[in-house]
Order: C-alpha cells, then structure tokens, then sequence
C-alpha cells in the first residue's frame, strides 16, 4: 500500500511539473509558427500579391494549436466581428504563457498589417521577423534550460513528500 501512495504522490508532482513546464514549450511552439507564418506572408506579399485574409485561409492548418487560435482571433477581429479592445482582451485571455509586452507588440504588428503599400510591407514584415528571431532564439534557450529542470525538480519534490508521508 506504501508503494502504491509512493508512486502515486511522485506522479502527481510529475504531472504538476509537465503543467508548469508546458509555459516554455507553448511559448516556443507560438514563436517557431509566428516566425513561419511572416516568412510565408513575405513570400505571398511580394510573389503573387496575395491579400493577407486569403494568404491566412490558406496556411492557417499548417500552424499547432495556440497559434492557429490566435490566426483565428485575427480574422474575426479582420472581418470586423471584433474591435481592437476585444482582439487585445481574446489574447491576453488565450496566450498566458506570453508576457504583456509580447503581447502588445505581436498585437500591434497585426492590427497595423495590411495598411501600407507592399515594400513598405515587406520592410515591417522583414524588421519583424528579425525581432520574432531574438525572442524565439530567447524561447528556446528558456526552453532548454527550465524544462528539464522543471520537470526533474517536480520528480524530487514528489519524492520528498512521499518520503515525509510515508
């Protein structure tokens, strides 16, 4: 019976570690399809002029999960189901693993898409995919770093306590 609790409290604190851990995974996996997704809309814009509702129709089911929501979000607030407070409220809401700056400028770059001509266009989508870059790289290294850590401090903890109970 003692294995039994023993097993189960160092599961559970695993489990606990993975939800915790999931933040930089998520944050990452956001990062690598927004960095995707400017490459693909600089490639549209400046080969086949594409409009940008049409070139997300397209690509949207290339992308996981949370950015693909976030695709999602951008066209109802495009096809004025939603105004900008809303937009930035859904967000906010939906992307807790990004911080409020991110948010803000990831925000700000989408709502001001689309509203110049295509060279200066493709200059915004090229001086944003550059700073996306830092941060995913940045993502990454976090990543790396905390993940594994996370997840093996969750497993000691879980120990721990077990040992204490037992």
């Amino acid at each position: 019976m003692q294995i039994v609790v023993f097993v189960a409290i160092v599961l559970i604190s695993t489990y606990i570690g993975i939800v915790l851990a999931k933040k930089y995974i998520r944050k990452e996996n956001f990062y690598i399809d927004l960095l995707a997704f400017c490459n693909t809309t600089f490639t549209e814009i400046n080969f086949t002029q594409n409009k940008l509702k049409k070139i997300i129709e397209q690509n949207i089911n290339y992308y996981k999960k949370d950015f693909k929501l976030f695709l999602n979000l951008y066209k109802r607030y495009l096809d004025g189901e939603v105004n900008k407070e809303n937009f930035d409220n859904a967000v906010c809401k939906n992307f807790e693993f990004l911080t409020e700056q991110e948010i803000k400028k990831i925000v700000t770059f989408f709502i001001n898409i689309g509203k110049v001509d295509a060279d200066n266009e493709l200059n915004n989508l090229d001086i944003f995919k550059k700073d996306i870059k830092g941060t995913l790289d940045d993502a990454s290294t976090k990543k790396r770093q905390f993940v594994p850590m996370i997840i093996k401090l969750s497993i000691l903890v879980g120990i721990g306590i077990a040992i204490l109970i037992i």
